[in-house]
């Protein structure tokens, strides 16, 4: 009867942590890593030889695949017709998101395969603490590991990491399994001990971190032989682990196909990134390399506490024997080989990294089932938190820290990336901006999903990941961001990957509007001050000084206007205008020079080693050169003039158009100029606009520069200067209310 209900108990416990597991793969957005992952799952199946996208063994990305291979077919990005690839991120995503029409299936039908796998290990640990202290030892080590925070995070997601602590748990208990079968004189079959050599390759193959078995067992069988906890005498312990490795070898080269290049970049690519480290974020401070003390850190403030509280109670009931009774010491070694390399790491990214020591301690908490009086209490008071906090926590269990780190809200000051911050809420995001009626987003966030995947309504900030800064074009200014809504990821807001880290820094000092999950933070920055328009030539914002920016711009209502001062001119409308020109951009042209006031200020900035210089004019309205309205096209600018810039009685031509924005246009235009001859036979031309439309509103002024070099069979005579509008990505003329495509504008008399 009691077998029973214990058997009930961890099938309940099991079916729901698959719930559990479901719900959050359903609700969280995809991860930074994933489309890399499901690409290389795909390729496995797809690809010979191998093709290697995330430089780790292929072991659970071949699994994540399979079901993939069966449900869809999924199709490649065109670019990967090739043999050599450099940019695998790019290639994931345009996989996941362009090359398919299902980019969201197919992420959860990946992370269904790792939600299975989950489930396997859960069943495993229960049989292993079942046989090992009993029933109550079973259900305990169950209960922790099906409640845990860090397992539930990664258990449902479509990456190695849980798939990893699947495997190297197998082989830790398939070790445990054949050893104990002899020490009790049962005798161990064969495929006991083949089980065993499988499943060490099985581990090995599943990620690099799995060598740690081989030294472990070579250790614990010589601990075995010295405290004579090994009946055998002779070799044949030593040859049951020669052969363990020979057969884990055959099965580690078997998944890679026997691909030694594969495995020789593989390989290579890892020992690479270790040493030359990954920037890491920790309590305020970012390091490329880490610290030795991150990994130690992290399992203190990542760990729930209850789980912490249990701990010495496990240490100690190991400690009080001796000899160290080799089971338990098997464990130990493996959490302390793994604990070893985590010290060394110079990739400090994620408690994730963790992830396989954390089985092995639930089996060994499973002897604390046996704990009487007061300790029974303890436990149970220890694991009713626990439940109580998992279920609090429900599904944001990526973002989870315990108490002493300040919780779930605190974390973003700890430690960011996959521990709290991998992409996880932009679906909630897009829930999030319509029900509170968000208009657009300024955005910047650690993942890889498109925002309109998820129909976000957001513009990237220029960073990584998402779009290599451009200082010249970008309209962002760190110390001053102009009016609208923002969003920011904690790790964004850390500058973890960003070539400034204070790029966002502005930020950590204001009040949030609103969270999204934990890892979003969404900002309403007001406009301060009058609305001034900065039109710029030959230099970004970014490179103009704070001081001049605030000699121009009162507050931060900063309205952004490019063009190239060398063939244009802008006057915007308004009250309060500047022009901010960069070296070499300065008009050599008499009639552009003639449009700038003077005096002008001049400046420099230091951006990333760059020197930039440049002149800033304050522009006062209105603009004389303006003149009668002659035409509207397409209801969007309106011609004002046509000037002659030179007086010339023979080619080359050079003239000023004059245009004011009626609606300002939703798509870049050009500007043509034809010249006809006396039969309408067009005869020189010159087409451009070398204004930006960003940004532009009704009532700016945009003059262009033309210039109509004679052909080589040039004739004097009369000639007429027709002007018009076009779309340059179709070639669509734009229409004034007359219907007509262009307008004449003036008449030329040629001299020999």
């Amino acid at each position: 009867m009691m077998r029973r209900f214990w058997r009930l108990t961890a099938v309940s416990l099991l079916l729901l942590f698959w719930w559990r597991l479901l719900d959050t793969a359903v609700t969280l957005s995809a991860t930074f890593d994933e489309p890399l992952h499901l690409l290389q799952a795909v390729l496995y199946w797809r690809q010979w030889p191998l093709l290697s996208v995330v430089q780790n063994p292929p072991l659970v990305n071949a699994m994540i695949g399979l079901p993939l291979r069966l449900a869809f077919h999924p199709a490649l990005p065109p670019e990967m017709t090739g043999a050599v690839f450099q940019d695998w991120l790019t290639l994931a995503k345009q996989f996941l998101w362009q090359a398919n029409g299902n980019g969201l299936q197919i992420l959860f039908v990946g992370r269904l395969a790792v939600i299975w796998l989950a489930l396997l290990l859960g069943a495993l640990l229960a049989r292993w603490g079942g046989r090992w202290f009993g029933a109550g030892g079973g259900l305990l080590t169950l209960l922790l590991y099906t409640t845990d925070p860090n397992v539930l995070a990664h258990g449902a997601l479509a990456t190695t990491d849980m798939g990893t602590a699947v495997f190297v748990t197998l082989a830790a208990y398939a070790a445990w399994r054949y050893w104990t079968r002899l020490d009790q004189g049962q005798g161990a079959h064969r495929w006991h001990y083949v089980l065993a050599g499988v499943a060490l390759g099985l581990a090995l193959a599943s990620k690099f971190s799995g060598i740690i078995l081989l030294p472990a067992l070579l250790l614990i069988v010589l601990w075995r032989v010295l405290t004579r906890q090994e009946r055998r005498r002779g070799l044949r312990p030593w040859l049951d682990v020669a052969g363990w490795v020979l057969l884990g070898t055959a099965v580690f080269l078997l998944l890679y196909r026997f691909n030694w290049a594969a495995l020789h970049m593989d390989f290579s690519l890892q020992q690479a990134h270790q040493s030359e480290g990954h920037s890491s974020f920790l309590l305020g401070q970012v390091n490329v390399g880490g610290w030795w003390y991150y990994f130690p850190l992290l399992f203190v403030l990542k760990t729930p506490l209850a789980l912490l509280l249990l701990l010495p109670g496990v240490i100690v009931l190991w400690m009080r024997r001796w000899p160290w009774p080799w089971a338990q010491a098997w464990l130990w070694l493996l959490l302390g080989g793994f604990a070893a390399a985590s010290l060394l790491s110079r990739v400090n990214i994620g408690y994730r990294y963790l992830l396989p020591i954390l089985p092995l301690l639930f089996v060994l908490a499973g002897e604390l089932s046996l704990a009487r009086q007061w300790r029974r209490w303890v436990l149970l008071a220890c694991l009713a938190w626990l439940v109580l906090e998992s279920a609090w926590y429900h599904p944001d269990y990526l973002a989870y820290f315990n108490q002493v780190a300040g919780g779930p809200d605190g974390g973003w000051q700890v430690a960011v990336d996959s521990n709290l911050d991998w992409g996880q809420d932009v679906g909630r995001l897009a829930q999030a901006q319509v029900e509170n009626g968000w208009p657009q987003l300024q955005a910047s966030w650690l993942g890889t999903a498109p925002a309109a995947v998820y129909g976000l309504q957001a513009e990237m900030l220029p960073g990584w990941p998402w779009r290599k800064p451009q200082l010249q074009w970008d309209d962002f200014y760190p110390e001053r961001p102009t009016p609208g809504w923002y969003v920011l990821s904690a790790t964004q807001l850390q500058g973890v990957y960003l070539d400034d880290p204070a790029q966002f820094a502005w930020f950590r000092q204001q009040q949030v509007t609103a969270r999204v999950g934990y890892s979003l933070f969404v900002y309403e920055v007001p406009p301060l001050g009058v609305e001034t328009a900065v039109a710029l030539s030959g230099v970004g914002i970014g490179a103009v000084a704070l001081r001049d920016y605030d000699a121009m711009v009162v507050g931060n209502h900063a309205r952004l206007l490019w063009y190239d001062a060398r063939s244009s001119f802008v006057w915007p409308g308004g009250e309060q205008a500047w022009l901010v020109v960069g070296e070499g951009h300065t008009p050599t042209q008499p009639a552009l020079q003639a449009l700038y006031p003077s005096p002008w200020q001049e400046g420099e900035r230091e951006v990333d080693g760059t020197r930039w210089q440049y002149r800033y004019y304050a522009l006062q309205p209105p603009l004389a050169a303006a003149a009668a309205e002659t035409a509207v096209f397409g209801d969007t600018l309106r011609l004002l003039d046509v000037s002659l810039a030179e007086t010339a009685v023979a080619p080359p031509l050079t003239l000023l158009t004059y245009w004011q924005v009626v609606t300002p246009p939703s798509g870049d235009l050009k500007i043509f100029v034809h010249m006809l001859d006396a039969t309408g036979t067009l005869v020189a031309q010159h087409d451009g606009l070398d204004v930006q439309m960003r940004h532009l509103q009704a009532g700016d002024v945009l003059v262009q520069l033309h210039t109509l070099s004679a052909p080589d069979d040039w004739a004097s005579g009369d000639y007429s200067l027709r002007v018009g509008l076009y779309d340059p990505a179709t070639g669509a003329r734009l229409l004034t209310a007359t219907g007509t495509d262009s307008v004449e504008v003036d008449s030329w008399r040629s001299h020999p």
